[in-house]
Order: structure tokens, then C-alpha cells, then sequence
């Protein structure tokens, strides 16, 4: 949606950058290859938050798990494998929509993955009693 109301440059599908060309990604079909991509993406994602830090609580964890995130992928991986281009070469309304995306994606994680773990915490001993 970012990029469809022209609140980003980037391509919807820029994990698949390394993989595939700019072009294709431009196309329908680079686009759901661009989501499939960025869903495989979260699942790894939310699996490695869940393995390191699923007993934390509250918003401030998966804030800072999306903040991260974002610094990993604007300003080491993707230039490095090509899914990007600087930080200094976007304009402010990229950096700032691409910026909350991460931030809105890190605090779901985060929260789902302590609302799960604490739920199945609860669940544990009413399981054992039956």
C-alpha cells in the first residue's frame, strides 16, 4: 500500500531484489513474489524473536526488535546484496513510511509472540490437572 499511494520508492518486493530483477518485481506477479518473500521473511523473523525473546513484556521489545530490523535491512543488507540503495539516497517520506512499517511489523511480532507464550503458560497447568 506504501508504495501503491507513492509514500515510498521502494519496490514492494526489494527482498526478492537479490534474486530477481527490478522489472519483474514491477510486474503482478513480482508482486506477490515481493509478499511471499517478505511472509517468509516474517516467519524467520518471528521465529528467531520467539527463540530470544518471547518472555519479554510489553510494546518496548518488539519496537526496538522492528527498529532493529530496519537498521539491518536499510543500511547493511540491502545495499550490501543490492535490495536497496543508501540511506542517503531515499527521500525523507521513504525513509520515515519504511521506518514505521518496521516499527508496526516488530511490535506485532513482539506481541503475539508474548501473548502466545503467556497464554500457553496459563494453559500448561490445567492441562496436567485433566
Amino acid at each position: 500500500m506504501l508504495y501503491f499511494f507513492r509514500l515510498t520508492d521502494i519496490v514492494p518486493g526489494y527482498l526478492a531484489e537479490p534474486f530477481f530483477k527490478t522489472p519483474f518485481l514491477k510486474t503482478q506477479v513480482g508482486y506477490y513474489v515481493g509478499w511471499l518473500f517478505f511472509i517468509l521473511f516474517s516467519i524467520v523473523a518471528a521465529m528467531l524473536y520467539t527463540i530470544f525473546l518471547r518472555r519479554l513484556k510489553g510494546p518496548y521489545p518488539g519496537i526496538i526488535y522492528g527498529i532493529v530490523w530496519w537498521l539491518v535491512i536499510f543500511l547493511v543488507l540491502g545495499p550490501m546484496f543490492g535490495m536497496t540503495k543508501k540511506v542517503t539516497a531515499f527521500p525523507v517520506d521513504t525513509l520515515i513510511s519504511e521506518f514505521c512499517l518496521y516499527l508496526l511489523w516488530g511490535l506485532f511480532i513482539g506481541y503475539t509472540a508474548a501473548m502466545e507464550f503467556t497464554d500457553e503458560r496459563r494453559r500448561e497447568p490445567q492441562k496436567a490437572l485433566q
